[in-house]
């Protein structure tokens, strides 16, 4: 039985969700009031202690919450593939457009724990990347809230009403393995690139639910705790790879990381010329404060503890959002106009360069900018951040080629087993030019697609030319 996705969700460690509230995986949202903000007069500047040096150039890992999990190298593609109750890496080859299970152990059948590809878990806060010459599995402590024994937690649930014997085997062994998932303490799994070997390694903190592990050097992960989405960060944390050792770097008030550059880490604060009054106080009063705010980024250097100016400009507003950093271009989505009442009217995406400290106009109100943080190392052809991806309200899917300036319609459509958005995207972009496209949709709402590779070029003027990615057992 494949699961969509949305079910899991519904589904797994619902005890769990009901009693930590959901929180989300991102910094806090543009449109949620904020509760601590700086004055430009008043913000803090007193030094703290540092982290170790960075090791390399930063680059962010996909959230615990998204479906793809995707990591590109520049010649390979790794991603999770889900089953009932476990998971295995899978491994896209570009040169050869094979996809194969991340395991070279001779007469391997991938179903059990000896396995260097299996994971034993769900899809559910697990992190994909990779580091030098491994890929890794990051997953968090979610036992906070749970019983103590499986046993326990059994007793507890209520299979719907209705399941059939076979359904309701499956829906115990996947309940099962996204209870052992939750209470087993925070790691890491760690795969050798050629797949003949695993091995895991333990946190030395167990970071839990309130911890969002986002950005990598090649030698640590970098990431923020927050108990209170919408007031900021508390701790700026480090996790080595090597060892798990988590080391932490206090945050001022309000303040979080959303981003990276080079090697330092974007750090976001709201920023008002006098202080917020109580909101629970004096609405009105916090109100006309906060609509003359805005959000200031700064560089922060780990090493350190230093913070420098990167954009402070009232158009990044209390209603706004930052979308992240791709080929060194600050994306956002620009509130132009709201309404008192109903909140924002009109909003734009944009661009912002440090180099030139100019705004670029990247499309009207009807565009939103997809993901534009990249998913890939340092050093490779993705990294760039040539094309931006843009799509609008009717299925229209638009790539910004940045070197040409011109902005391509896409005219090609996923293939979907479900009445979904149909817009096509890359889900990489290979070191010799091609994009990496899911062309397929295999199941309805499971999001596990067929793949194929085509010149970059070539897509953008319409053709499907496409070399499909073939499954190898």
């Amino acid at each position: 039985m494949k699961r969509p996705y949305c079910m899991m969700l519904a589904l797994a460690l619902a005890a769990s969700l009901a009693a930590c509230g959901g929180q989300g995986e991102s910094a806090p949202s543009a449109t949620a009031a904020p509760e601590v903000a700086a004055t430009a007069e008043t913000a803090p500047a007193e030094e703290t202690a540092a982290l170790p040096a960075v090791a390399g150039e930063l680059y962010p890992i996909l959230p615990a919450d998204d479906t793809h999990m995707w990591f590109n190298t520049g010649t390979r593609g790794y991603q999770m593939k889900w089953e009932n109750d476990h998971g295995l890496v899978m491994v896209i080859d570009y040169d050869t457009a094979e996809q194969r299970v991340l395991c070279s152990v001779p007469g391997c059948t991938h179903d059990a724990e000896p396995c260097p590809a299996y994971f034993p878990g769900v899809r559910q806060n697990c992190q994909l990347f990779v580091a030098g010459e491994e890929v890794y599995l990051y997953k968090r402590w979610e036992g906070e809230y749970l019983p103590d024994t499986w046993e326990e937690y059994e007793q507890s649930m209520q299979l719907p009403q209705g399941t059939q014997p076979q359904d309701a085997e499956e829906e115990m062994a996947f309940r099962r393995a996204a209870y052992e998932q939750a209470v087993k303490p925070a790691g890491l799994m760690v795969v050798a690139a050629d797949g003949s070997a695993k091995r895991y390694v333990e946190l030395s903190q167990n970071l839990g639910q309130d911890s969002w592990l986002r950005w990598c050097d090649g030698a640590a992960l970098y990431g923020y705790n927050s108990d209170a989405p919408g007031s900021g960060g508390q701790k700026l944390y480090r996790v080595s790879l090597a060892d798990g050792t988590v080391s932490a770097l206090p945050l001022r008030d309000g303040e979080w990381p959303s981003g990276a550059l080079g090697r330092k880490l974007i750090v976001e604060q709201f920023v008002t010329k006098v202080p917020l009054p109580n909101s629970a106080e004096n609405y009105e009063a916090y109100d006309a404060v906060r609509q003359n705010g805005y959000y200031e980024l700064d560089l922060l250097d780990p090493a350190t503890g230093e913070r420098s100016k990167l954009v402070a400009d009232p158009a990044y507003s209390f209603d706004s959002m930052f979308l992240g950093q791709a080929g060194g271009w600050l994306y956002f989505r620009i509130t132009e106009e709201r309404d008192p009442q109903w909140g924002v009217v009109r909003a734009v995406p944009r661009a912002y360069d440090p180099q030139t400290g100019q705004w670029k106009e990247l499309g009207g109100p009807e565009m939103r900018i997809s993901d534009v943080e990249i998913y890939a190392l340092p050093g490779t052809a993705a990294w760039e951040g040539r094309w931006v991806w843009i799509h609008g309200n009717s299925e229209q899917m638009w790539v910004l080629d940045r070197q040409t300036g011109e902005q391509h319609a896409v005219t090609q459509k996923v293939e979907k087993a479900s009445a979904v958005d149909q817009r096509m995207a890359a889900a990489a972009v290979t070191d010799d030019g091609r994009f990496l496209i899911p062309i397929r949709e295999r199941e309805p709402y499971t999001d596990v697609y067929d793949y194929a590779l085509i010149d970059a070029d070539a897509f953008l003027q319409g053709s499907t030319d496409y070399t499909l990615v073939t499954p190898v057992e």
